[in-house]
């Protein structure tokens, strides 16, 4: 039998170092960066639980054969008892079994082994009216949460059949949705009048532990797999109710099914535990990271900064170990950049207002015309250095859309064809030889800055930033500017962001003397290069400690 503690404490800093960026979909919860160790210590055992190798076997219990034929002689008068529906009768389950089970336990399916297995239904929603009605989004890995549920009319509630209304003990099991498929939770107490609308299936295993059952659904041997097998197309996915009632059970004797549970919750409440102090001091450390490094925005040049950041580099290989403290340096190192504190003002250096002059002589009559280039306040977000200017982004260039092209016109070669956020396939033709500044302006990445590649078609999901004088203007510098600035002016719309000529034109822009553009860029470009490779070796370890925690779990469940 596996002692799971000591394995715990041997590869302690193995559990809590593994991680991993994620989307929020997996039984950890809703956090960015997931605690992969520990997701694959808790998966680790639910697997040693429903293969009986968590707990010992107890040669006093009674066997799953004498639990099984105990709950055929119970069902009918249970069914009657409570006047449940009738489920469909299943033939004795012919089992390939998916692995060996101890001598004392049997291979069931959930139908057998259950009173009743039923979708919830869809009710009429009314707000206000105080009454709740379970949804996916209310089964949650952590428990049942209600302070989501809508609200239903009492009408609604007096069409639910008697036995739909939730008890303790019940099992419910999310039936619909990529990323909510699967999700399955034991209730404790529960309020009375509780009903499920039709993306939750209520399972009620009266003679069995609900808990037990619980840990097996929610086991990588049928969680891990549900997506895959669930009915219907990749935008609605389903586990039916006949799905779950065929659903297999490796079934324990009762006795042993309540020592696997009271066992994976001491063992859960240490992940709860190490999990709890691995995500504080993630926390404390970006918090660190963060202070520090609002030290260098408040240094007063770029000899203050210079001073600022020797103090930090040597401290680099306890600073920067996580992505997240990687990117608040990045992020950082563009506010530096875009302030005009990265790298020192040159002495010789044509001042900007001279830059700006020769600029606007290169704008046309259309230009002054059609695009308005005066900022609409008279504060500007941050002071700048005195060689430095304030303009817009239409006085520094003409901002025309891209060029609309229906998806179905790409082709499987050509030129790059650039969308909201990069290149989304080829086409025969394009209209900008050289790589071009574009703002993404319609969808999820309104805002956000790009570079386009050489011989690039541009399609109207961007303005284009044309340069009145590119020989004037390093685009390149504006890229990182742009990236280290404040948007949310030039964005407008929640549901349907989007970014309009109108609202590009007057945003602020620091302009410098070109030359210092160019130094600026220079140095943007070598520090991000850093941060990088930092992050490359990060993404190594990080791998590395992956591998290995999935070399021991893989080795101890075998």
């Amino acid at each position: 039998m596996t002692d799971i503690a000591a394995l715990v404490a041997d590869h302690i800093d193995l559990w809590t170092s593994a991680t991993i960026r994620k989307s929020g979909a997996g039984r950890g919860g809703g956090k960015r960066i997931s605690l992969y160790g520990i997701e694959r210590l808790r998966a680790l055992i639910l697997d040693l639980a429903v293969r009986g190798k968590l707990v010992p076997q107890d040669a006093g219990d009674e066997p799953a054969t004498k639990l099984l034929a105990d709950i055929k002689s119970a069902k009918a008068k249970y069914l009657a008892k409570y006047s449940l529906p009738k489920q469909r009768v299943l033939a004795e389950p012919t089992v390939n079994s998916p692995f060996e089970l101890p001598a004392s336990w049997s291979w069931s399916c959930l139908g057998e082994i259950s009173a009743y297995i039923q979708r919830g239904k869809s009710p009429k929603y009314k707000e206000g009216s105080g009454i709740y009605v379970v949804s996916q989004r209310c089964v949650q890995w952590v428990g049942l949460d209600l302070t989501v549920a809508r609200e239903i009319s009492q009408e609604s509630l007096a069409s639910y059949e008697p036995y739909r209304f939730l008890q303790s003990n019940d099992l419910l099991w999310n039936s619909t949705g990529t990323g909510t498929i699967g999700r399955v939770i034991a209730l404790g107490d529960v309020p009375d009048g509780i009903v499920c609308d039709s993306h939750v299936t209520l399972v009620r295993c009266p003679w069995v532990e609900a808990r037990y059952l619980q840990s097996w659904l929610a086991s990588d041997a049928v969680y891990g797999q549900i997506e895959s097998l669930a009915a219907g197309s990749t935008n609605q996915i389903e586990w039916t109710a006949q799905l779950a009632t065929a659903q297999l059970v490796p079934l324990p004797p009762l006795a042993e099914q309540r020592r696997i549970v009271a066992k994976v919750d001491e063992l859960m409440a240490l992940c709860d535990a190490l999990e709890g102090e691995s995500a504080g001091a993630l926390a404390a450390h970006q918090a660190l990271v963060e202070e520090l490094l609002a030290t260098l925005v408040k240094a007063e040049n770029a000899a203050d900064l210079a001073v600022q950041w020797a103090r930090l580099e040597s401290h680099f290989d306890t600073l920067f170990t996580t992505p997240a403290s990687i990117d608040t340096l990045k992020q950082t190192i563009l506010d530096l950049a875009v302030r005009g504190k990265l790298v020192e003002q040159g002495a010789g250096d044509e001042h900007s207002s001279t830059l700006l002059a020769r600029i606007a002589s290169k704008r046309t009559r259309l230009d002054q015309t059609n695009q308005s280039r005066k900022h609409t306040s008279n504060k500007f977000p941050f002071e700048i250095p005195n060689s430095w200017s304030w303009t817009t982004l239409g006085g520094l260039s003409r901002l025309p859309y891209g060029k609309n092209l229906p998806t179905t016109e790409l082709k499987e070669e050509g030129y790059s064809v650039f969308g909201a956020n990069g290149v989304i396939g080829k086409f025969s033709e394009f209209h900008y030889e050289n790589p071009m500044l574009l703002i993404s302006c319609r969808g999820a990445y309104s805002g956000k800055p790009n570079i386009s590649p050489p011989r690039c078609f541009v399609t109207n999901n961007s303005i284009v930033c044309e340069f009145h004088d590119p020989a004037l203007c390093d685009y390149r510098c504006y890229f990182y500017f742009l990236s280290g600035m404040d948007k949310s002016t030039m964005v407008s719309g929640s549901a349907q962001p989007q970014v309009t000529v109108a609202k590009a034109a007057p945003f602020p822009i620091p302009l410098p003397p070109l030359a210092e553009q160019r130094r600026i860029v220079a140095k943007v470009d070598a520090l991000m290069a850093l941060c990088d490779a930092l992050k490359a070796r990060l993404t190594d370890a990080a791998t590395t400690q992956r591998h290995l925690a999935d070399a021991i779990t893989q080795r101890v469940a075998a």
